[in-house]
């Protein structure tokens, strides 16, 4: 009995091994995994083309691609250089503070023919400390350095220093007949000088401040268009230590910059006057020869100062 209880037990069903179930695991997953992946792929689909849609809908005004563009460009939005040059109208006249001897070189550039015109020489007395006299042309460069406009609003001079002219050194280069053609002037013995146009006097013949430049006009620049600025500073009372500021706007932002000598304040002074105004009044004097070499006189006092702006006869 026991023998055929087994074979009864033999035959029943034996449970389905490992193998035997994986497939009905599997065909599950398969009915059910499709549909939800590929409803993800449908709302995915749709976030996307409502994203795109709406980014696309958007207004110029509200979205600027310009303006993120120039999120990712390093450096300042407003590029400056700026030298100091000589136009044809203006002497090369530069005096010092305090009683200045050269030394054996700045001697034999001097004695040489064209001394007075050269600018290894002009630089040498700058290098010593020398300032321009009355009259300083800077020639600035500005550049856009970004993907949006700039727009030049307005320069005007930040002054760190205002004394009386130097009366030390004087070298005199008085100016030899020319024109110049600028746009820009600054009158810096205003108490509070702006950069004017340049406007020539009908009755001397001269260049001269006239109305703001800026009350009616404003400098466009795209990227990486350049403007060139000639702007004559000049001083006639006063020495003045100053730089120039440039206000400007980038897209909705208002902005400075500074316009500066390599760094340093540009600097000017007018020419020394004794009391009455009708004579020079300086410690030591360098006057320019027939062939344009510079010889020491021995009485800066009897210099003709006729014609000198600020001077009185």
């Amino acid at each position: 009995m026991g023998t055929q209880e087994q074979k009864e037990g033999s035959g029943r069903d034996e449970p389905a091994s490992i193998t035997d179930q994986a497939p009905r695991r599997n065909s599950r997953r398969t009915v059910f995994g499709r549909p939800v992946r590929w409803v993800a792929s449908l709302l995915v689909a749709a976030v996307a083309t409502v994203i795109i849609g709406v980014l696309t809908g958007i207004p110029a005004q509200l979205f600027d691609v310009s303006a993120a563009k120039d999120k990712l460009r390093s450096g300042p939005p407003l590029s400056v250089s700026a030298d100091i040059i000589f136009l044809d109208d203006e002497g090369r006249s530069m005096a010092m503070p305090g009683d200045y001897r050269p030394n054996g070189r700045v001697e034999q550039m001097m004695a040489k023919p064209k001394a007075g015109v050269s600018s290894e020489f002009l630089g040498a007395i700058r290098d010593a400390g020398g300032v321009q006299v009355t009259t300083l042309t800077i020639r600035a460069i500005l550049e856009d350095r970004r993907n949006q406009e700039i727009r030049i609003l307005d320069i005007r001079p930040v002054i760190s220093e205002r004394a009386e002219p130097f009366g030390g050194t004087l070298f005199f280069i008085p100016p030899q007949e020319g024109a110049a053609t600028m746009r820009m002037m600054i009158d810096l013995d205003r108490p509070d000088p702006i950069v004017s146009e340049a406007a020539k006097n009908p009755t001397t013949g001269k260049i001269e401040s006239g109305k703001p430049f800026f009350a009616d006009t404003t400098i466009s620049l795209h990227d990486r268009e350049q403007e060139v600025l000639i702007i004559r500073a000049t001083a006639v009372l006063h020495y003045v230590a100053f730089k120039l500021q440039i206000h400007y706007r980038l897209g909705d932002k208002d902005m400075t910059t500074l316009i500066s000598d390599h760094g340093q304040p540009f600097r000017i002074t007018g020419f020394h006057f004794g009391p009455q105004h009708s004579v020079l009044a300086y410690e030591g004097a360098y006057e320019l020869q027939g062939d344009y070499s510079l010889r020491q006189t021995t009485d800066p006092s009897r210099m003709d100062c006729l014609g000198l702006p600020g001077c009185s006869p």
